[in-house]
């Protein structure tokens, strides 16, 4: 559980650090406060298939995201950058396979509403990221039925936790290196300290043979850790944008910050001089869950591989009160901030641990 709260803050982190603001060259870019940016996808595709034991989870879903940036101030040598943003989605899973020499199968339909709020703090002599500050709560509800063995099982629950998270960079991680030029290429290399906490539990109701059996698995986490992150930063072409004319496309690859973050071990990102900021991106997805652990294979073991689905998401330069309207009319009490790979984590999570269930009820 620890890595998997790890994934989701760092997952996060990793997005906004990189979403940062270029022509043959792009100059070091100076921002005012109230400078906004925005992008967002509005059919997400998070259809894909997951293979766990001898189990094969077959998932169809889609969803909407958008993320709103904003210099909210100047403090001294640093700018604040203030986050929000929101993702809509619905799932549904088929399972079948093998669990205890029993063959399964069974179906979920899971629907979640991840709220974060986020502040990222940049230098205003490179644009380097030196701390962020962040806040999470998930809701989650799924519902469905496994049968094996001869028997039906009926399922239904849900997750709710909060957290949050301090990210210290020593030194401030340099994404860019300005003047940017087309053919260049460099590396970021940084320490980074990360302390946080989360709480809730994940609970759901088992019905077999008419009789109710009740399941609950507290969350209480805590973090503190140091990874070593090095980057390596390419700039190939430019690339024209709707919305930001011409923009510099940049791939980023490496190590450190993969290992905290699960979900998102390379992005290409879209950089536009005109607006001094990343106003696209776009995200690995299968490749990304594939190199995905939570806690440890004894309690739940999540080791296995994904396949199918988008091979990217691309996120494209939107308005902000597009970005803003979409937001508002994201889950019932409104989101500010969603990471598509902490979405799919918990999904899986939440599979596993029926998985696990099923498995010793028919043992």
């Amino acid at each position: 559980m620890r890595v998997f709260l790890t994934g989701i803050f760092a997952c996060f982190l990793l997005l906004m650090t990189v979403q940062t603001g270029m022509a043959q060259q792009a100059e070091l870019p100076t921002w005012d406060v109230g400078l906004t940016w925005a992008i967002g996808k509005p059919d997400i595709d998070l259809t894909f298939t997951y293979t766990i034991m001898d189990m094969t989870v077959d998932v169809t879903g889609s969803g909407s995201y958008y993320v709103i940036y904003k210099v909210g101030a100047i403090e001294g040598q640093e700018y604040r950058v203030d986050v929000t943003g929101g993702l809509d989605t619905i799932m549904d899973i088929d399972i079948s396979g093998v669990s205890a020499g029993q063959q399964v199968s069974g179906f979920m339909q899971l629907t979640m509403t991840t709220k974060l709020d986020g502040t990222v703090y940049y230098t205003k002599n490179e644009l380097a990221v030196a701390r962020a500050d962040e806040t999470l709560d998930i809701d989650m509800d799924f519902s469905g039925s496994v049968t094996g063995g001869g028997q039906a099982v009926g399922l239904n629950g849900s997750l709710d936790a909060s957290g949050n998270m301090s990210i210290t960079f020593n030194p401030s991680l340099e994404i860019f290196d300005f003047p940017i030029t087309v053919g260049e290429s460099w590396t970021a290399e940084s320490v980074a300290t990360v302390t946080g906490s989360m709480s809730g539990s994940m609970s759901f109701k088992m019905v077999v043979d008419g009789g109710e059996q009740s399941f609950s698995e507290p969350i209480s986490e805590s973090l503190d850790q140091t990874v070593n992150v090095s980057l390596s930063v390419s700039c190939p072409r430019t690339v024209d944008i709707p919305l930001a004319s011409t923009c510099y496309e940049l791939v980023v690859s490496g190590t450190g910050m993969a290992q905290a973050c699960p979900f998102m071990p390379a992005s290409v990102l879209y950089y536009s001089p005109d607006s001094g900021f990343v106003v696209a991106a776009e995200l690995p997805f299968c490749e990304a869950l594939s190199s995905a652990s939570f806690g440890s294979e004894e309690d739940i073991p999540l080791f296995g591989e994904f396949m199918g689905g988008e091979e990217t998401i691309a996120l494209s330069s939107v308005t902000e009160q597009e970005a803003r309207d979409a937001i508002a009319g994201i889950g019932a009490e409104g989101i500010d901030i969603v990471l598509i790979g902490a979405i799919v984590g918990i999904v899986i999570v939440a599979i596993a641990a029926v998985l696990v269930v099923v498995r010793r009820k028919l043992a």
